[in-house]
């Protein structure tokens, strides 16, 4: 899926990319169930895992901003609005 594309969380849990869709008004709550059982796991697991989130988040970052090896650049012509150099 493209960055503008959307599905549903029904959608999204049948294909198995959520493990769970709670309604909205309940949404804070669960968080707070899940983040308390997360923290009842020994310390150093829960910090190696934010860690690793932290990681793979900013890396996701590196890696839109960056054109793929290869492609070459359109030039400001070639270039949509709004393009943010993908």
């Amino acid at each position: 899926m493209g960055r503008h594309e959307r599905m549903s969380a029904t959608r999204a849990y049948e294909l198995g990319l959520v493990s769970e869709v709670v309604e909205h008004d309940r949404l804070l709550e669960r968080a707070h169930e899940i983040a308390a059982l997360v923290n009842r796991n020994a310390p150093l697991a829960v910090r190696g895992t934010r860690l690793a989130i932290d990681a793979a988040l900013r890396a996701g970052r590196h890696r839109r901003r960056r054109r793929p090896r290869g492609l070459p650049d359109a030039g400001p012509e070639g270039r949509r609005a709004g393009d943010d150099g993908l």
